[in-house]
């Protein structure tokens, strides 16, 4: 039996399915009750990133667990996340601030290469200070804007953190619970 990527399903949690764990990327897919869907993906180094939603209109929340990533890595995951259809940032953790300015430049990058066709709106906010629970409550319930009531949302989690992956993944799957 496989889920929503295609991958093997492994266990229940509440009324979510957790479609995968992944041994190289250390990705888990979440599908809720009302249709939304949640990646979550650890990520040690861009190479080993994977979007899971390309073409497709998704929040971002980067979890920054600690500050290894520089300047150069954090443009290079955010521009993958907006050229693969992220249309909201939202960024908490270490030098969050640094992850939002990344992705601001990324979008602009992406403006001016694109003279012809117009580029699409991307939404960024940063959480200085903020507690995981608070940036997970905005992230996955006030980020619709416009014309995007989003139903996709992907998590990423810089650096290794267990007890703090953890607690994200148990704070996800309370928001996704039906109340």
């Amino acid at each position: 039996m496989t889920g929503h990527l295609g991958l093997p399903k492994t266990r229940s949690i509440h009324r979510c399915i957790v479609l995968r764990s992944c041994e190289t990327e250390n990705l888990k897919d979440i599908a809720a009750a009302d249709g939304r869907r949640v990646a979550i993906e650890e990520l040690l180094a861009p190479s080993d990133f994977v979007v899971p939603f390309q073409g497709e209109v998704y929040v971002g929340l980067i979890w920054a667990c600690d500050d290894s990533f520089d300047e150069s890595r954090r443009k290079e995951v955010v521009a993958k996340l907006i050229q693969s259809g992220c249309r909201y940032v939202v960024c908490g953790g270490m030098r969050c601030e640094a992850w939002h300015d990344a992705a601001d430049l990324a979008w602009a990058i992406l403006d001016v290469e694109s003279p012809l066709q117009e580029t699409p709106a991307v939404m960024t906010t940063w959480h200085t200070d903020e507690s995981e629970e608070d940036v997970i409550h905005f992230a996955f319930n006030l980020t619709n804007f416009n014309e995007h009531a989003f139903e996709k949302y992907f998590v990423i989690l810089i650096g290794h953190d267990p007890s703090r992956r953890s607690r994200i993944e148990k704070l996800i799957e309370a928001v996704l619970a039906p109340a």
